[in-house]
């Protein structure tokens, strides 16, 4: 101060909205502020005695201030070393460090981002996720899964699994494969079935074993029983065959997110189509015949195969609207 002829001041304390001391926190408890070496603030006195001074709080000046933008919108928070917290009005909150970590409530958008340059870690006792809808993951190298006892995966329609290489399947016990219908076991070259020990098929029907040609091979001998045996007098069939096949059609909006059993006037759908044995990128054509108001119209959906098998036929087909508003529904 000018009365104090070039000498500095005893410590002086800094006025704060929180400030003190618990059992719990001993120090710093409340808003912890601390104005910078340079920064400009503002001074009072207790009892208006000079000898008593303190800070009441910092002051912005012309060089250093920017304001609340356009409308007074921003308010913020930021550190000397720029980590960040600015709260933009009716948009987001938007938490950043120097590094580029970043934390934002997307206001308008009704998301939350997380953004690490490096590593995202969470770490707790346990870890619930509830989804409403849809999740992904993407991983642009390895993805690793490590749990210390088990494994549950429940989908109520369909598991899809593709691995461009290889696929590794290993148990130190067993493993057990079930279908409640049909199991199906292909492999394009070769399939390869063996056992250090036993080797066991059965069926409760009917087991046929097919081959343009049948080889069997036994080190010492072959043993076969039966009360009766007869030689066919044609071949027999096999079921499975690697033609083209159109194993299930399900109908689906025509966002192709939702399955559908009914559609209403004016509503556009499509077709999700699984096959088997089609090469990825054959197109697909299906004819479906729209029974509307005993008016029979016969229309082809399309759509390419993926490498999955699977083939949305999103060509979409937009019923012809009535004149008055009719909310019936049409048969499919």
């Amino acid at each position: 101060f000018d009365w104090q002829l070039n000498d500095t001041t005893h410590f002086i304390r800094m006025m704060s909205p929180d400030a003190g001391g618990t059992d719990a926190v001993s120090q710093n408890r409340g808003f912890v502020a601390v104005p910078e070496i340079g920064d400009q603030v503002m001074v009072n006195f207790e009892y208006h005695n000079p000898d008593f001074p303190f800070a009441m709080g910092g002051m912005f000046h012309g060089g250093v201030g920017l304001g609340g933008g356009v409308d007074n919108r921003v308010k913020s928070l930021q550190t000397r070393s720029g980590h960040r917290l600015v709260f933009t009005e009716d948009e987001s909150i938007l938490l950043t460090d120097k590094s580029g970590n970043a934390l934002k409530f997307d206001t308008e958008g009704s998301n939350i981002n997380i953004t690490a340059p490096e590593t995202i870690t969470i770490k707790s006792k346990n870890l619930k996720f509830d989804i409403e809808e849809n999740i992904e993951t993407k991983a642009g190298k390895d993805m690793d899964t490590n749990v210390g006892q088990n494994i549950k995966i429940i989908a109520r329609q369909e598991i899809s699994q593709d691995s461009g290489k290889r696929t590794i399947i290993s148990a130190g016990t067993n493993t057990e494969i079930s279908a409640k219908a049909h199991l199906d076991l292909y492999g394009k070259e070769k399939f390869i079935g063996y056992t250090d020990g036993q080797t066991e098929f059965g069926a409760k029907d009917r087991m046929h074993v097919y081959g343009s040609n049948s080889l069997l091979t036994a080190i010492d001998k072959i043993e076969y029983k039966a009360p009766q045996m007869n030689k066919l007098p044609q071949n027999g069939e096999f079921e499975y065959t690697k033609e083209k096949q159109i194993v299930s059609i399900q109908w689906m909006d025509g966002d192709m997110k939702d399955i559908i059993d009914t559609a209403f006037i004016g509503e556009k759908i499509s077709i999700l189509v699984y096959t088997r044995n089609y090469d990825e990128g054959e197109t697909i054509d299906v004819d479906v015949e729209h029974d509307y108001n005993n008016e029979k119209k016969e229309i082809t959906y399309s759509g390419v195969v993926n490498k999955e098998g699977f083939a949305e036929l999103k060509e979409k087909v937009e019923i012809e609207k009535q004149k008055e508003e009719d909310s019936s529904e049409k048969n499919i």
